[in-house]
């Protein structure tokens, strides 16, 4: 199961997107056949995905 919350983007404790990738792998090693995302880390892995096909095809 994927759970997506909110857009990395809005943090507000001054976190860097590094430190929020932290928290996120810390997160999701601690759940069993969960993966929680941002929504911008959803698009950003969608558009990769669409851009290696295309560049296959």
């Amino acid at each position: 199961m994927t759970v997506v919350i909110g857009n990395s983007g809005f943090a507000t404790a001054g976190a860097s997107p590094e430190e929020i990738d932290e928290v996120f792998r810390i997160l999701n090693a601690h759940l069993n056949r969960v993966d929680i995302t941002t929504y911008d880390r959803l698009i950003g892995n969608a558009q990769r995905m669409i851009d290696l096909s295309v560049s296959d095809g």
